[in-house]
């Protein structure tokens, strides 16, 4: 398993871990904000923008962890991908 966290001495079952956990998140999120419907509309828009930043955030991990470069200059490219 290609390990974008090896400098940080990251084990592949800690990655393994670490993107297991990052799907799941994004799976939470996903589902709250499709079941936000109730409660003051001022507070569902807080709500509602909260957890999209959140997801946003989960997805980029999800993006950097799951990456697979067959060169060091393709590393490069993908993991400035994932940071946008």
């Amino acid at each position: 398993m290609n390990n974008p966290l090896k400098a940080l001495n990251v084990s592949d079952l800690e990655m393994n871990v670490l993107q297991v956990s990052v799907d799941h998140m994004v799976e939470h999120l996903e589902e709250l904000l499709s079941d936000l419907s109730y409660g003051p509309e001022d507070e569902l828009i807080e709500l509602k923008a909260n957890h999209q930043e959140r997801l946003d955030a989960a997805k980029r991990l999800r993006r950097l962890f799951a990456y697979q470069p067959t060169s060091p200059l393709e590393a490069v490219k993908q993991v400035k991908e994932a940071m946008k």
